[in-house]
C-alpha cells in the first residue's frame, strides 16, 4: 500500500510539473512586448537652407550633405572606421596591382522617380566627376580624372586607374546621380540647374516638399535596403543653431542637427531632452612654419617637443569645448582603422618642457621671464581666426607656454585671410589650424615634403622617413600593411612633433525623447548621424513575444 501511494504521489508531482511547464511556455508565447512602429514625423531645426541637393556638389554646405546622405547612396558606404561595406554595388574586386576596381550592381534597384538604375549612371557620374568643366570641388575632379570608367553590361562597372591609388575606394562612397536627369544639362551649367532642389535619388528617403521655411521627406517605399521606421523627415530651417536649439527648448522641433558647445551644458540638463555626441574625424593644432627666417628655432625638434609638454590638453577640452573633446595625439583619429594606440602622448608637463629647453641652451638670461640664446628670444606670432573659441584657445596656449618661458604672441584674422593671405603663401610664425579628415587615413597631402610648395603641406615639413612611408603606404591596396606603414608614420609624426595635435572635437546632437533607438558613433560629417537612422522610431506597437522574437526585436 505504501509503495503504491508514493507512485501516486510521483506521478502527481510529474504532472504538476509537465502543467508548469506548459503554462511557462503559454506565459512566454503569449505575453507581449512593445517594439517600434512604422510611422510619424521626426522634426529637426537646422542652420541655413538647402543650395545643392546634389552629393556631386554638396560638399560646400553641412545642410546639403545632411539631406543627400538620406536621398543618394554611392556605390559603397562607410562605416564609423571608414571601411567600405556594399550599398548600390553589392561586391567588388580589386585586381593584384592595385590598378582595376570591378564593381557589381545590385539589380533591384530603382531611382525615386520609378526608373531602374543601373551601369550608364555610374559611368555618367564619374565622367562628370572628371569633366573638366565639373563646377563641384576641384580635389574630386583631380581624382576621377585619372580614371577610366568602363562597362561590360549593365550591372557591372570597371574602373582602371593609372597607379595605384589605395584611398580610391572611399571615393566610390559619393552618391550617383541619375543619367536619364542630369545628361540634358551641360556639365559646365550644373550648378545653374533646377534639379539641384529637386533631386532624384535611390535612398531611403526622397523629396515630399519644400519651401524657404522647411523641407520634407517621406521614406522611400521602394528602397533596396532596411525600411526606415520614420515616415516623414521635416527639416526646419533657421538662421543659426542656436536659434535652432531655442526652437527645441519651446518644442517647435524635436531634434537640433548640431547643438553649438556653449549649449552643451544646458542641453544635458533640460529634462525631456537628451544629448548624444560622436567623435568627428578631424582635429585642431598648432602648425610651425620650419622655413620663416624669424623663427628658426622651430627647426629644432627639442623645442616643438617642449611645447608638446606644456600645452594643458584637458583645461583646454574642458574650457573651450565644455568637455565634449577628446586629447589628440596624432594626425589619425583615434576611431580609424589605421590609428596607432600605442603612440607617445605628451601629458602635460612643465618640467619636462623647461629641461628640454635648458639642455637646447634655451635659458632667460635677462630674467625678463621669455628664455633666448644667441640674442634672439623664444618668441613668436600664434595666428588664428577671429572666433571668441579661437582667441580663447589661442590665449591659453599663449598662457601655458610663457609658464616654461616661451612667448606667443596671439594675432586674430577672419578665416578666409588665414588660409589664403597667411597658411597658402607660407607667410606665418604659427597658426591654430582645424583640419577635417577623410574616411581614409591617407596623410600625403598634408606632411608629404612635395607638398611644401603648393600643397598642405603649410609647415614646410620634410623627412625622408616619412617621405618614403606614405609613398608606400598610398599605394599598396593590402589594408595590413597600410595598417603598418601608417603605425611608423604615426611614431615618426610623435616623436619629431612637425605640428601639436591638440584635441579631436565631438559632434553633438540633441532630441526630445519621444525619438528612440538613435545611436551615434564615429562620424566624418554631420551626415553621419544618419548611420543608423533606419532604426530610429517614434511609434510602438504592442505584440506577442514570439512575434517579436520571429522580427528580430526580443531575445
Amino acid at each position: 500500500m505504501a509503495r503504491f501511494i508514493r507512485w501516486q504521489l510521483l506521478a502527481l508531482l510529474l504532472a504538476l510539473a509537465l502543467i508548469g511547464a506548459v503554462l511557462s511556455y503559454g506565459a512566454i508565447q503569449y505575453s507581449t512586448v512593445t517594439i517600434p512602429a512604422p510611422g510619424g514625423r521626426y522634426v529637426e531645426g537646422v542652420a541655413g537652407n538647402p543650395r545643392f541637393l546634389n552629393p556631386l556638389l554638396s560638399q560646400f554646405n553641412d545642410l546639403d550633405q545632411d539631406i543627400c546622405s538620406l536621398i543618394f547612396n554611392g556605390l559603397v558606404s562607410l562605416d564609423d572606421q571608414g571601411k567600405p561595406v556594399p550599398a548600390l554595388a553589392e561586391r567588388w574586386e580589386i585586381s593584384p596591382d592595385g590598378l582595376v576596381y570591378t564593381f557589381h550592381l545590385r539589380r533591384d534597384v530603382r531611382w525615386h522617380d520609378g526608373m531602374p538604375f543601373t551601369a550608364e549612371d555610374v559611368l555618367f557620374t564619374v565622367r562628370a566627376l572628371a569633366s573638366p568643366e565639373f563646377p563641384g570641388l576641384p580635389s574630386l575632379q583631380e581624382v576621377w580624372k585619372n580614371v577610366e570608367a568602363s562597362s561590360d553590361d549593365p550591372y557591372t562597372v570597371r574602373f582602371t586607374l593609372k597607379e595605384p591609388f589605395a584611398p580610391f575606394i572611399a571615393y566610390t562612397s559619393i552618391g550617383i546621380i541619375p543619367a536619364h536627369i542630369w545628361s540634358r544639362i551641360p556639365i559646365a551649367l550644373m550648378a545653374q540647374s533646377r534639379f539641384n532642389l529637386e533631386p532624384i535619388g535611390t535612398g531611403p528617403y526622397r523629396l515630399k516638399d519644400m519651401d524657404a521655411t522647411h523641407l520634407v521627406l517621406e521614406a522611400n517605399p521602394d528602397f533596396y535596403g532596411p525600411k526606415p521606421y520614420i515616415a516623414e523627415m521635416e527639416f526646419r530651417f533657421y538662421p543659426d543653431y542656436e536659434s535652432a536649439f531655442e526652437a527645441l527648448k519651446r518644442g517647435e522641433v524635436m531634434g537640433v542637427g548640431r547643438i553649438p558647445y556653449n549649449y552643451a551644458r544646458e542641453a544635458a540638463s533640460t529634462e525631456g531632452i537628451s544629448l548624444y555626441s560622436g567623435i568627428l574625424a578631424g582635429y585642431t593644432a598648432v602648425m610651425f612654419n620650419f622655413d620663416n627666417p624669424n623663427t628658426p628655432f622651430f627647426g629644432e625638434k627639442e623645442v616643438r617637443q617642449a611645447l608638446n609638454y606644456a600645452v594643458d590638453r584637458k583645461a583646454i577640452i574642458g574650457e573651450i569645448l565644455q568637455g565634449y573633446g577628446i586629447e589628440a595625439h596624432s594626425p589619425i583619429w583615434p576611431n580609424s582603422w589605421a590609428y596607432n594606440p600605442g603612440v607617445r602622448h605628451y601629458q602635460h608637463d612643465l618640467d619636462k618642457a623647461s629641461a628640454l629647453l635648458e639642455e637646447a641652451g634655451w635659458k632667460d638670461s635677462d630674467g625678463d621671464g621669455i628664455r633666448d640664446r644667441d640674442g634672439r628670444k623664444l618668441s613668436f606670432i600664434l595666428l588664428t581666426a577671429n572666433s571668441p573659441e579661437n582667441a580663447r584657445l589661442a590665449y591659453l596656449l599663449a598662457e601655458g607656454w610663457r609658464k616654461a618661458g616661451v612667448e606667443a604672441i596671439p594675432q586674430a584674422v577672419d578665416y578666409p585671410s588665414l588660409v589664403r593671405d597667411f597658411l597658402y603663401p607660407r607667410n606665418f610664425e604659427a597658426a591654430i589650424v582645424r583640419w577635417e579628415l577623410g574616411p581614409d587615413p591617407d596623410q600625403y597631402n598634408l606632411w608629404h615634403s612635395s607638398q611644401k610648395k603648393d600643397g598642405q603641406n603649410f609647415s614646410g615639413y620634410s623627412s625622408p622617413k616619412a617621405d618614403a612611408l606614405l609613398e608606400e603606404a598610398r599605394l599598396t591596396p593590402d589594408l595590413n600593411l597600410r595598417r603598418d606603414l601608417y603605425f611608423k608614420f604615426q611614431e615618426l609624426f610623435a616623436e619629431e612633433v612637425p605640428a601639436i595635435i591638440l584635441y579631436y572635437p565631438l559632434y553633438l546632437f540633441g532630441a526630445r525623447n519621444e525619438l528612440k533607438g538613435v545611436q551615434t558613433g564615429p562620424m566624418f560629417s554631420s551626415a553621419d548621424r544618419f548611420r543608423t537612422q533606419a532604426r530610429w522610431y517614434l511609434n510602438t506597437r504592442r505584440v506577442l513575444a514570439s512575434q517579436a522574437r520571429e522580427e528580430g526585436h526580443y531575445p
